[in-house]
């Protein structure tokens, strides 16, 4: 018996009426697979996180919402969760289509379903097959690789399961050291804490910058550096007497992702000349407020390339360049060798033991 939860439109196609007006903003599809031992935090957590962006959009754009959310089961029953919730199906697992994103909620306990495995499995092929995202939560990643979907693929699950997990999935490459994997549309995520991270990703895809940055501001701070990447910067404020190039010096943090930062927005945020701040910067930190920048979307796009699977030019997105190429001849300059080249060498040493 599988289950899904899906965040619909209301008219039209469910999956494409975001798609009326080419003057309306793209919107997802998103839906939840869910089965009676699913753990409901892999289901809340995203969809309150959507809910809240859709929200704010609509406020912005001074607009009706469009977004309801949508159950459906392989046979039309109600389900009653582990914490006692019970969920009524709108909708036959057989008849879902056109989604953008799937989640797919660990299993209590044991991480493969005891029935209704054939349907979910079918499903799941069939909205790989249609170029879906996919992303599977801890132990759920277990019915992506009984899929077959990822054989030959990068692949994480939850901690206490990689012993059994690579024992019955020998095709998939299991990362043990990393908490999010990405292989085109398929994405791992082994932890909860990084689920709020990787849907503040995807929020940030379809509803821009500023409604992520509130987002996560406003569910947890945590949230707030890429799809689990939480680089604190310690040391990055300087210890030096200038309160205020201390404020540029985060106002500069958090602006990491963002492709044009204007000096001249930062002087009038402090109500300085671009000139004076220029002058103060450099006499406080050592160096320029835009070399600073770049030296704090290096660090950033290093970790990226340790301990996630994103491509070039997905980590150059994410750390605010719009130029992969550009990026590439930024990072070599900086960090001595080029992204690709870097990954290589820092992987061979992470993943020499185990």
């Amino acid at each position: 018996m599988g289950y899904i939860g899906q965040i619909a439109f209301r008219s039209g196609h469910p999956a494409r009426a975001h798609r009326r007006s080419q003057k309306e903003p793209f919107l997802p599809t998103i839906a939840f697979l869910l089965h009676e031992r699913s753990l409901l935090s892999g289901f809340d957590i995203p969809r309150e996180l959507f809910q809240s962006a859709d929200a704010k959009q609509r406020v912005r754009e001074r607009r009706r919402s469009d977004l309801e959310v949508r159950i459906a089961t392989a046979d039309d029953r109600a389900i009653r969760t582990t914490a006692g919730v019970l969920i009524e199906p709108h909708q036959p697992l057989a008849e879902l289509q056109g989604v953008d994103l799937l989640y797919l909620p660990p299993l209590w306990r044991r991480p493969m379903p005891s029935h209704g495995l054939a349907e979910i499995l079918a499903l799941l092929r069939r909205l790989d097959e249609a170029g879906s995202l996919l992303c599977a939560i801890s132990t759920s990643s277990y019915l992506l690789a009984e899929a077959g979907l990822l054989d030959g693929k990068p692949a994480t699950t939850h901690w206490e399961s990689f012993d059994d997990f690579e024992r019955r999935y020998p095709a998939a490459q299991l990362k043990r050291h990393h908490v999010i994997t990405q292989a085109g549309n398929i994405t791992c995520v082994s932890s909860f804490n990084a689920v709020a991270d990787l849907t503040t990703h995807f929020i940030e895809r379809w509803y821009g910058t500023e409604i992520a940055r509130q987002i996560a501001s406003q569910f947890s701070p945590e949230t707030r550096r890429p799809i689990g990447q939480q680089v604190f910067f310690e040391g990055e404020i300087n210890s030096h007497p200038d309160e205020l190039m201390a404020e540029a010096q985060q106002w500069l943090i958090d602006r990491i992702q963002v492709p044009d930062v204007r000096l001249d927005d930062l002087a009038r945020e402090l109500g300085l000349s671009r000139r004076t701040l220029q002058r103060r910067f450099v006499s406080a930190t050592g160096t320029t407020p835009l070399r600073y920048l770049q030296k704090l979307r290096v660090q950033q796009a290093t970790s990226l390339l340790r301990h996630s699977n994103l491509g070039v030019r997905e980590i150059a997105e994410q750390v605010g360049y719009t130029d992969p190429n550009y990026f590439s001849i930024l990072f070599k300059d900086r960090v001595g060798h080029p992204p690709t080249t870097f990954r290589a060498a820092v992987r061979s040493k992470l993943f020499s033991v185990g």
